[in-house]
């Protein structure tokens, strides 16, 4: 009961904001888990989360929303509150009797290493208003939503954490396909499908509770807000939860402000400098209340030992890296050059040249944006972070919108000259 009063106060709060059905969706859980983060680090700090001061929390919440938004309440928001609904309810009896642990053998809750050892011991602590002791300076999004979810929900488990942490997982999809309007020949419907070749190859992979695969999620929320409404805080705020849940995401966001930082005026000062004072104040909690001499990063670890990787920082590094990348989608690695890979090479860079030829300029300027931001994520992955493949997911999404556009626009043009 407690879980769904919060999951509507997060609803209620952006419908007097948002209207459209894919920003209220993508804001919701946004909003979810910014909440969910600020009230357990508030009630931590004075050893006060339980299920008391969480009800009275809610229940007052709900109350002061409730009022507040009580004259932008109509039929059309009724009708998004429904859809939302039906959308969770779809969501929960797809990964009940479909995505299961009998069809697809996945498991109904968390099972990595990362998870187990780690964000769950963390979460446990918070239930019991402990800041971990050893975090590896880890940020800590998630195992705090886990440990308010967990104790709004009662449970001894984590189960229903795991099933919101796979509802982020898919909640691309749920966007894509809302922004498509279910129309096939829409370049969302089709950067759906093209996103769940990739992602569906490695399906046991993508539901293990692993935080990358919810980080890619407001990332992409963030970029099509971006897209849409320019930079704006509400931008800024899913780039901060996906930062929040996997730091690394810093690169991949920091190419999409790069060009904001040359258009110099002081709206887009002070939106740039609100990401970097959320990282910072929350840094300074962290550093306040969580962090422990015996924790140190292990990011310089990751980026330079050798153990990890099966060449030293070089190219040799890189081609690794390209081996690694084509094994996601199956493809035959460069190193051992075949006539079927050298085949799939020469059909794509034809299909390039087919592309600018048929799509003229026009084409190219489309997706010159979405070129460089593939180039870019890709080299940095595979010259410092390849040590992971699910560290690519930035490329992945660009190469999909690549794909997506690519298909669109040849869609358009066969249909001009037929």
């Amino acid at each position: 009961m407690l879980l769904i009063i919060s999951l509507l106060n997060s609803f209620l709060y952006i419908i007097r904001f948002e209207k459209d059905l894919s920003s209220i969706f993508s804001n919701f859980l946004c909003f979810f888990y910014l909440r969910n983060f600020t009230i357990a680090i508030l009630l931590i700090s004075f050893k006060a989360l339980s299920l008391t001061s969480l009800s009275i929390f809610l229940i007052i919440e709900f109350i002061i929303i409730l009022i507040l938004n009580y004259k932008f309440l109509d039929k059309k928001i009724l009708l998004n509150l429904v859809i939302i609904v039906c959308i969770l309810i779809f969501f929960l009896i797809v990964r009940l009797f479909i995505f299961n642990e009998t069809n697809l053998k996945l498991p109904i809750i968390f099972m990595t290493r990362d998870i187990l050892v780690m964000a769950l011991d963390w979460a446990q602590s918070y239930k019991n208003n402990i800041f971990p002791v050893h975090n590896s300076n880890y940020t800590q999004l998630l195992p705090l939503n886990y440990a308010v979810i967990n104790i709004m929900t009662g449970e001894n488990n984590f189960v229903v954490s795991k099933y919101f942490n796979d509802l982020i997982v898919v909640s691309i999809f749920i966007y894509f396909f809302i922004n498509s309007k279910l129309k096939i020949s829409n370049k969302f419907f089709i950067s759906s499908i093209i996103l769940s070749f990739f992602y569906f190859n490695e399906h046991h992979l993508i539901f293990s509770g692993l935080s990358e695969f919810q980080a890619i999620s407001f990332f992409i929320f963030g970029y099509f807000c971006q897209k849409k409404n320019g930079l704006n805080f509400q931008t800024i705020l899913f780039y901060f939860v996906s930062l929040m849940i996997k730091p690394i995401f810093a690169i991949a966001i920091l190419i999409n402000l790069f060009p904001y930082l040359w258009k110099i005026n002081l709206k887009n000062i002070k939106l740039i400098f609100s990401l970097f004072l959320l990282i910072i104040l929350w840094y300074l909690i962290y550093y306040y209340n969580l962090s422990d001499p015996l924790s140190s990063t292990n990011f310089y670890y990751l980026v330079t030992n050798e153990d990890l990787y099966n060449n030293s920082f070089s190219y040799l590094r890189f081609i690794d890296s390209i081996n690694l990348f084509f094994e996601w989608f199956y493809i035959p690695k460069i190193i051992n050059i075949d006539f079927l890979f050298l085949f799939l090479v020469l059909l794509y860079f034809f299909f390039i040249l087919i592309s600018f030829n048929i799509f003229n300029i026009s084409f190219i300027n489309i997706n010159k944006e979405i070129i460089i931001q593939l180039f870019l994520n890709f080299i940095i992955w595979a010259l410092f972070f390849s040590y992971d493949i699910r560290n690519s997911l930035p490329a992945i999404l660009f190469l999909t919108l690549f794909l997506s556009n690519s298909i669109y626009y040849l869609n358009i043009n066969f249909k001009k000259n037929s």
